[in-house]
C-alpha cells in the first residue's frame, strides 16, 4: 500500500501547485477531464470570458466553443482531445458569457495516470485577441498598399541578390511581351551589350547599399520611352537582401522641356530682333521697371544725345545734377515734370525744348517723352536731339 499512498500523494501535492497557478492573475491555465469537461481555471481566464470560476468548472469546454458550425471547419480543440497528444499548440476560439468571441492561444499536453485511472489536459492559455486583430488590421493595410502598387501606371518591381524577381506589379508586367513571374531572372538588355552592363551596375550599387537614380530607355508597351529610374537597396537586419526599383516614363516632362526649350530660344530670337531694332533706331530710348526705378535697356542713341555715361543717366538724381547743372533751371524742370507725371494726363507727359548740357559742356535743346506700360510695370522713355 505505500506505493499507492505515495502515488496519490504525489497527485494532491501536483494539483496544489496548480491551484496555486490558478490563483495567479497573470497566468492562464485550465484543467480539462479526458471527456472536455472543465476541472480547473483561472480566474483570469475566466474574468475574461465574463464568467465566474466556479460556473466553469464541470462544464463541458464544448458549450463555451465557438464557430462551431460544421459548414465553417472542425473545431480544432475538439480534434486534439479526441487525439489524446502528449503536447499540442492550437489557437481557438471562444464564446464568452455575452456572446463576444475571443480568440485563445493554447498549449499543453495530455497526462494519463494508469494506476489513478485518471487522464487530464493540462494547458496554458493566452488570450490572442488583441494580436489577432493587430494581424488582421497589418494584412488590410498590406492589402491597401498592394492595392495602390498595383494600380499606379508607374513600373514597380524588387529583386533579391541574385537579380531575380521577388515582386512587381502590373506596369512592369506590362513592360514585357510574355507576362514575368515571381522567381524570373530580371530583364536586362542583350547579354554582353554596353547596356547589359550598365544595368548590372545599377543593381549592384544598390546591393552595395547606395540609392540613386538615373535616366534610361527602356521597351514599354511595344515602344522604346525614357524612363526615370530609381534604386533602393532593401535592407535585412544589416545586410541588403534585395532592390526595389521605381520608375516613371518621363516622356512627357522630356517633351514639355523640349518645347519650352524651343520656345525660350524662339523668345530670345524675337527679343534679340526687338533689341537690335531699337539699337538702330534714330531716336534715342530708355527701358525702366517703374516699380523697382530699374534702368534695364538703354539704347545707343539716348547715351549719344544725352553724352554722359550709362550710370550718370540710369540714377535719377544724378541724372538731374549732371544734366540740368543750374540749380534754379533743375528745380523747374524737376517740378515740371513731376507735375506732369503725377496728373495721369498721358498728354503731358511730353516735354519740347528742354535744355540740357553734356559731359563735355556743350548744351542741347531735346524732346523728352515717357510712355507708360502699366500692364508690364515698365517706362519707356525717348528722346530726341
Amino acid at each position: 500500500m505505500g506505493w499507492t499512498h505515495r502515488l496519490f500523494r504525489s497527485l494532491m501535492v501536483q494539483e496544489a501547485h496548480l491551484s496555486v497557478l490558478f490563483s495567479t492573475p497573470h497566468v492562464g491555465l485550465m484543467q480539462l477531464g479526458a471527456g472536455g469537461e472543465i476541472r480547473s481555471i483561472s480566474a483570469n481566464i475566466a474574468g475574461l470570458l465574463e464568467y465566474e470560476k466556479g460556473e466553469l468548472e464541470g462544464l463541458p469546454i464544448s458549450q463555451i466553443l465557438a464557430r462551431t458550425d460544421p459548414a465553417k471547419g472542425p473545431v480544432p480543440l475538439l480534434e486534439i482531445l479526441d487525439q489524446r497528444p502528449s503536447h499540442f499548440q492550437v489557437e481557438q476560439w471562444l464564446r464568452s458569457k455575452g456572446g463576444k468571441e475571443i480568440l485563445l492561444g493554447i498549449s499543453g499536453g495530455m497526462r494519463v495516470h494508469h494506476l489513478a485511472r485518471k487522464a487530464e489536459v493540462t494547458a496554458m492559455i493566452q488570450n490572442v485577441t488583441p494580436l489577432e486583430e493587430t494581424r488582421q488590421r497589418l494584412q488590410h493595410e498590406l492589402n491597401e498598399k498592394n492595392a495602390l502598387i498595383h494600380a499606379t501606371t508607374d513600373p514597380i518591381w524588387a529583386v533579391d541578390d541574385t537579380l531575380h524577381l521577388r515582386a512587381f506589379n502590373k506596369a512592369y508586367a506590362g513592360m514585357h511581351p510574355a507576362p514575368p513571374e515571381v522567381g524570373d531572372p530580371v530583364w536586362l538588355p542583350a547579354a554582353g551589350s554596353e547596356e547589359e552592363a550598365r544595368w548590372q551596375r545599377h543593381y549592384q550599387r544598390a546591393l552595395a547599399g547606395a540609392v540613386h537614380s538615373v535616366t534610361e530607355e527602356a521597351q514599354v508597351a511595344g515602344r522604346t520611352v525614357p524612363l526615370a529610374i530609381t534604386f533602393y537597396p532593401v535592407w535585412h537586419q544589416d545586410a541588403v537582401t534585395g532592390v526595389s526599383v521605381f520608375a516613371r516614363d518621363i516622356s512627357e516632362r522630356l517633351q514639355a522641356q523640349a518645347e519650352k526649350d524651343q520656345a525660350m530660344a524662339a523668345l530670345a530670337a524675337r527679343n534679340h530682333f526687338i533689341e537690335t531694332t531699337l539699337d538702330n533706331l534714330p531716336i534715342g530710348i530708355a527701358v525702366r521697371r517703374i516699380h523697382e526705378g530699374e534702368v534695364t535697356y538703354v539704347n545707343p542713341v539716348f547715351a549719344q544725345t544725352y553724352d554722359w555715361p550709362i550710370e550718370v543717366l540710369t540714377d535719377p538724381k544724378t541724372f538731374f545734377e549732371k544734366v540740368y547743372p543750374d540749380p534754379a533751371y533743375r528745380a523747374q524742370v524737376m517740378s515740371q515734370v513731376m507735375a506732369d507725371l503725377e496728373s495721369g494726363d498721358p498728354r503731358r507727359r511730353h516735354w519740347e525744348n528742354l535744355r540740357v548740357t553734356t559731359q563735355t559742356g556743350d548744351t542741347r535743346i531735346i524732346s523728352a517723352k515717357n510712355i507708360p506700360l502699366y500692364d508690364r510695370g515698365l517706362m519707356i522713355s525717348t528722346v530726341v536731339d
